[in-house]
């Protein structure tokens, strides 16, 4: 920890070294007799320096870049270059040998270019945004212009320097074009995030040595003590790009995203066209110059640019308005696109207008069962097959998750039926999806235009009522909208805004039904049912209620609530003389899907003290779709000591196949069964699961016993326990009390 408040960051150095530099330039150009060689030796230290940085970068880098060599060996060089020249400083070399110094400093330049050109193919980037193309070609046809008009033809027109002088000056100039060219796509790389940042201290280095160039040539063959300052900082810039990318590479380097949309971007290539026109202005003398033709061409270059904006903006305003009128998943319209034409359908006077609202069947199984990534394919798969049987009167929606809505013109009551009857036809076929072979099943509410409403809101909330009726009448089937069903909706959200304060306000009690042993007529147990009595809704029937609570997801902690009270009452009771007297609780799949519900099992047992055996869990056979789950978790409560029942045995779910391995206690035949046994029926199911439970060795127990006809049956064919009005109804805390000590066997 210590050490790293002490290790000083690169850019630190950088500065440090720097200010050193500079301090001591101006220090020396105020030294009339020593100038030059102290001039002569800042740019040698500085790209020793350079050297150092660059080759620490490699050696601690397994895979170095390679234009991170490229830039090794063009500092090398061009520090070699800045040691002849310090050298012919200091006279040790004669002024003949002058030819050296240059030609190690241009045989350094095509070495920088070369790393520039390995970096941007390196990274793919190709200039694709039209609008960076149009910017580099305005600001490269300045560069280009400025350069020939005041550097290269004064320069040419001074005829007593020597071929070789004129050569040097033009490579200088078109190397420096190159490395501004390249310099620009390097800065727009980093702006696309194609490359790391730090790249533009290479890029600003080389611009900093290029305009120390610039300068030479200006002022050959005088050369300024400002450009001798800016080739001292140029190589510290280009080594500190090894240096800082190493620690980006390593972590330790700041990765904020550049702005890649910075304001000036929109003004710089008319800056340039401005520039340009002044310069014009300034030098002009009547005739066609380089600067002229340039300004012409960066006119066009800017009429094309704005051209081009104006077409990608139209582009980008198409896209956005396709997007907020179509979902992007599907490419159906959405439910602002649904909206805004119900809107314009019902402002025609004479316009008749269906609305299907479509949900489908246990979406949400396969979604999370197989993975968004196929319920995705499925809803595409969906919307491919609804687009089969629409007609050009017909318009499909996806409203989001699993709804689709289908509005059709000129609809009627007898059109919306027949069209729905198509779609359950439609959906009655297997769909392949992902490798995935499934049935999937609508629910669909219908609404019509000017019947139920004339207002588009309103007539979309009305199909979704009709749609979730269906949904609580089985599934897979339509319903035409009546008020009953607003009705009961209304009913509904009553109920779910009271539910969230029933716990709190202690509404609810259980009331307890016994279990009689049918082979001794003893008590075996009872189950706790859980009653509702609201203040002002009164008795709030169970089957209103409990599937309230489980959309709403309340049900976690009304069924934790009952647990703990039926183990706590149960508890008490066994002090009665009945040690073994168990408890049933009904358990949703919604409390079992909660990943903390074999804790929140254990923490009751234990903080009632009941023995896990007399602890039995009623769970729905709906729980079996998802045989993997369902398996580790009967497996869990098996572990904990605590009994297991398939409730409503032989209405839902249940695989023979999977029924053989799970680790349950108990089968309970749904009353729907028991009620069918009469003196005139066989009742063949009944006998098939008694004879299956006792096969598997399960206890069987009989639900809604009311007749004596169906208790001497069940007793007949094996049946392990029962319950009904017959045995005994429901009884309250202070009933149930009374009833054991009264209760001695049936008859």
């Amino acid at each position: 920890m210590a050490a790293s408040k002490h290790k000083r960051s690169p850019l630190s150095l950088y500065l440090t070294i720097s200010g050193i530099f500079l301090a001591c330039t101006f220090l020396v150009t105020m030294l009339d007799n020593h100038q030059s060689m102290s001039i002569g030796i800042l740019p040698f230290f500085s790209g020793m320096v350079s050297v150092f940085w660059m080759t620490t970068s490699i050696r601690h880098h397994n895979d170095p870049p390679r234009y991170w060599i490229y830039i090794l060996w063009a500092l090398i060089t061009l520090t070699i270059g800045n040691f002849v020249w310090l050298l012919l400083e200091m006279q040790y070399l004669h002024p003949s040998k002058r030819f050296l110094a240059n030609l190690f400093w241009i045989f350094s330049y095509p070495l920088f270019l070369m790393s520039l050109i390995d970096r941007t193919q390196k990274s793919g980037f190709l200039l694709t945004d039209r609008q960076y193309r149009f910017n580099l070609s305005i600001y490269m046809v300045m560069a280009m212009a400025v350069s020939s008009h005041f550097l290269l033809q004064p320069f040419q027109s001074a005829l007593d320097y020597p071929l070789y002088i004129h050569a040097i000056m033009y490579i200088y100039q078109f190397v420096d074009l190159g490395i501004l060219f390249l310099g620009i796509i390097l800065y727009y790389m980093v702006q696309a995030e194609k490359t790391e940042k730090t790249i533009l201290f290479l890029v600003a280095g080389l611009l900093l040595q290029a305009t120390a160039d610039v300068m030479m040539v200006i002022s050959y063959p005088e050369i300024s003590n400002v450009a001798h300052v800016l080739w001292t900082i140029a190589p510290l810039l280009i080594g500190l790009t090894g240096l800082l990318s190493h620690e980006y590479l390593s972590g330790t380097w700041s990765k904020n995203k550049i702005n890649q949309n910075a304001e000036y971007e929109l003004y710089l290539p008319y800056a340039s066209g401005i520039l340009l026109n002044v310069l014009v202005m300034y030098s002009y003398d009547w005739k066609i110059n380089v600067l002229s033709v340039a300004l012409t061409v960066t006119y066009f270059l800017i009429v094309g640019r704005q051209f081009f904006i104006i077409r990608e903006n139209k582009h980008i305003l198409a896209q956005m308005e396709h997007l907020a009128f179509h979902d992007s998943l599907t490419g159906l319209r959405n439910r602002h696109s649904l909206i805004t034409d119900l809107k314009r359908y019902i402002s025609h006077k004479d316009e008749r207008l269906a609305l299907l609202m479509i949900d489908l069947d246990r979406f949400k199984y396969i979604n999370d069962s197989l993975g968004h990534h196929v319920g995705d394919k499925v809803l595409i798969a969906v919307a491919e097959h609804i687009r089969l049987i629409t007609g050009e009167n017909e318009r499909l929606y996806r409203l989001g998750g699993d709804e689709f809505v289908v509005v059709l013109r000129k609809g009627s009551e007898e059109s919306a039926e027949i069209f729905a009857n198509a779609l359950l036809d439609l959906f009655a076929i297997e769909m392949t999806v992902a490798e995935k072979t499934m049935s999937l099943t609508p629910s669909i509410g219908i609404s019509l235009f000017p019947k139920h409403s004339e207002n588009a809101e309103d007539l979309l909330t009305k199909a979704d009522v009709a749609m979730y009726e269906v949904k609580a009448k089985g599934k897979n089937d339509f319903l035409l909208f009546d008020t009953e069903m607003m009705t009961k909706m209304q009913r509904k959200m009553e109920i779910e805004k009271a539910l969230k304060i029933a716990l709190e306000k202690q509404q609810f009690h259980l009331v307890y039904q016994p279990k009689i042993d049918l082979k001794t007529n003893e008590l075996n147990g009872v189950e706790a049912l859980l009653r509702w009595n609201h203040p002002v809704l009164g008795m709030v029937s169970p089957m209103e209620f409990i599937p309230a609570a489980e959309e709403t997801g309340m049900i976690i902690d009304i069924g934790e609530w009952v647990m703990q009270e039926a183990c706590h009452q149960v508890k008490e009771w066994q002090s009665f003389g009945i040690p073994q007297l168990n408890v049933a609780v009904n358990v949703s799949v919604r409390q079992l899907e909660d990943e903390n519900f074999i804790a929140m099992v254990k923490q009751i047992i234990g903080r009632t003290r009941i023995v896990p055996s007399c602890l039995e869990l009623e769970i729905t056979e709906s729980i079996m779709q998802n045989t993997k789950v369902t398996t580790t978790l009967l497996h869990q409560l098996k572990e904990l000591g605590v009994r297991t029942s398939i409730d409503d045995f032989g209405t839902g779910y249940s695989s023979l196949h999977v029924l053989q391995h799970l680790p349950i206690d108990a089968l309970k035949i749904d009353q729907s069964f028991v009620k069918g046994l009469d003196e005139s029926a066989s009742s063949p199911m009944v006998k098939t699961i008694i004879e299956l439970g006792l096969n598997l060795d399960l206890d069987i127990i009989a639900e809604g016993i009311e007749t004596d006809f169906q208790l001497q049956f069940l007793k007949q064919n094996s049946c392990t326990l029962g319950q009904g009005y017959l045995l005994s109804k429901p009884l309250d805390r202070a009933d149930f009390e009374r009833y054991l000590k009264s209760f001695s066997f049936i008859h």
